[in-house]
């Protein structure tokens, strides 16, 4: 059944919420294989049962004998950050980890590269070129990785785990399927993983569900809302930062994908009676200026337009600042290394009604 992409009604809350909830273990169930976790899962033991995978792969890299090891230590490079990814979402209790735009060919053979050192079977990924999916990176990453490494365990020694990404216009799908014995005979210590993998999907706005193989093995399902084409939408916009030339090259590329620049500001003053004079559709608007701080200017242009959507420009962005500004109404952050095209995605995400979260 296909599923329209869904707007952001809160994603920083609702996948923290989600998160805590697998610590109580009261998550939410459906798909034709209902999966029950044990009565109390904390987080820690999830977080725990995700850092498995990644520390076993570091151990055997750092064993192995002979061979490049500059190749090696890239591994294991690889391996250490996405630990530390893990460990900062659970840490910062998922502050960080915004629905955006998230291509998903890209981070499922991610997670297929990562899978390999310590697999024991054979491990694939097919996939075209992109799929984007609206999902918060991080725990879709872990999703991924929860129902990667059952897989890989259900399949064993000799066995053979394929990792699909197909995107269609309303829905991106990962399958990941296995050749393995099926459910019920897999090594234990799987229903927490899979408790996990619902409670991180649906985090993320989608669903996930367990499939029977054909004719053995098992078929774990992910779909997740596309993201939406936004080519067709012209948007009206406010730029406030005291770069000039930076004003002036967004100013350039945003004509060129045919949205329209009604005002562009150098201070947040200013910036406040363009919002009154023009009523912009989203404004970009750069967090540190020399005399004051743009998030006190978040407020302002609420009461002046109400409908236009803040999206913050800063060099540097802590969780304590993205907390702030969404807390003031802001709908989205975006680092200024990111080039000219990200900061476009941003704001137009906003404009369509995700949080847009694109640090540096």
């Amino acid at each position: 059944m296909s599923r329209a992409p869904l707007k952001d009604t809160g994603a920083q809350a609702q996948t923290t919420a989600l998160l805590r909830e697998v610590a109580k273990g009261a998550l939410p169930t459906g798909g034709p294989t209902n999966i029950d976790g044990p009565p109390n899962i904390d987080t820690v033991r999830a977080l725990c049962h995700d850092l498995r995978q990644p520390l076993a792969a570091i151990m055997l890299l750092a064993r192995a004998e002979g061979g490049d090891i500059q190749h090696r230590m890239g591994g294991i490079l690889d391996q250490a950050q996405w630990l530390s990814d893990m460990v900062e979402s659970v840490i910062g209790d998922a502050v960080e980890d915004l629905r955006g735009s998230v291509d998903v060919v890209e981070l499922a053979s991610r997670c297929v590269m990562l899978a390999r050192p310590a697999a024991a079977c054979q491990v694939r990924f097919v996939g075209g070129d992109q799929a984007m999916a609206v999902a918060a990176p991080v725990a879709l990453g872990r999703a991924v990785n929860c129902v990667l490494d059952n897989a890989v365990r259900a399949a064993g020694p000799g066995g053979h785990v394929t990792v699909e990404v197909t995107g269609r216009v309303a829905e991106v799908t990962i399958r990941v399927i296995d050749d393995g014995p099926g459910l019920g005979h897999v090594p234990p210590n799987n229903s927490l993983g899979l408790t996990i993998t619902r409670a991180l999907v649906s985090a993320c706005g989608g669903t996930f569900e367990l499939i029977p193989g054909t004719p053995v093995g098992m078929v774990a399902q992910i779909v997740l809302p596309a993201t939406r084409d936004r080519s067709g939408s012209a948007m009206r916009l406010l730029l406030c930062d005291d770069h000039k030339p930076l004003l002036d090259a967004l100013s350039l590329a945003l004509r060129d994908r045919g949205h329209t620049v009604v005002a562009t500001a150098l201070d947040p003053d200013e910036a406040v009676e363009a919002a009154r004079q023009h009523k912009p559709d989203a404004c970009l608007l750069d967090v540190n200026f020399r005399h004051t701080n743009g998030l006190n200017a978040i407020g302002r242009i609420h009461e002046v337009s109400p409908d236009t959507k803040v999206v913050m420009l800063s060099g540097s962005i802590s969780r304590s600042l993205m907390a702030d500004a969404m807390a003031r109404g802001a709908r989205g952050f975006v680092g200024k290394e990111k080039p000219v095209g990200a900061i476009i995605e941003a704001l137009e995400m906003a404009y369509h009604g995700y949080l847009a979260a694109l640090p540096s």
